[in-house]
């Protein structure tokens, strides 16, 4: 398990110095995560970090077993990714998606909606989906600015995940910039601005 943890570890922080790699490594195997980690990955990816003590557990018995680190991490993923849109190329062309996760409470998708389209009248939904899990109600959006904006479509995608995250139903709302079936970035903005 302390092999499967360097490689994700290795991926998600670039250490280029070989000397720093083996001394920020050392830590890890003692359970010393750098500050650069908690600042960055572990407050992105919250769900991570336990897994990843898990797995430096001195104890074989304590770590997770390799299906479940699959499982942990298709969950960890699929938050950062887009699964009930059309994503073909006819519905996709300069599409943004949002990801919102809220309390299941009744009528929380028209109030979401509602959310967005305050922000601005230009704004075009084109799809959303609605799927309740474990006690949440998890929202995908896609939506359409207008291709003249320029800067003015940044503001309004800030606004947006302002709103969003300013909800008292909302738990999480992020913009998700891939898909399942290629490599993705994900860009988390609970109670944060948009980079």
């Amino acid at each position: 398990m302390f092999s499967d943890l360097r490689l994700i570890y290795r991926n998600c922080l670039f250490i280029f110095k070989a000397m720093e790699r083996a001394v920020t490594l050392r830590k890890l195997h003692d359970g010393i995560f750098p500050k650069v980690w908690h600042s960055s990955v572990s407050k992105s990816f919250p769900s991570l970090h336990p897994l990843l003590v898990s797995m430096l557990s001195v104890i074989p018995s304590e770590r997770p077993t390799a299906n479940s680190i699959s499982d942990d991490i298709e969950v960890i993923l699929g938050g950062y990714t887009v699964f009930s849109l059309d994503r073909s190329s006819k519905m996709s062309d300069g599409s943004i998606y949002f990801r919102v996760e809220a309390n299941e409470v009744e009528g929380i998708l028209p109030r979401i909606t509602q959310l967005i389209r305050n922000v601005s009248s230009l704004i075009n939904i084109q799809q959303y989906s609605l799927k309740g899990q474990s006690g949440k109600a998890i929202m995908e959006f896609a939506i359409l600015l207008p291709p003249d904006g320029g800067p003015e479509n940044i503001d309004v995608l800030s606004e947006i995940l302002q709103q969003l995250n300013g909800d008292s139903e909302v738990q999480i709302a992020r913009r998700i910039t891939g898909v399942r079936s290629d490599s993705f970035e994900a860009s988390d903005h609970k109670k944060s601005q948009l980079i």
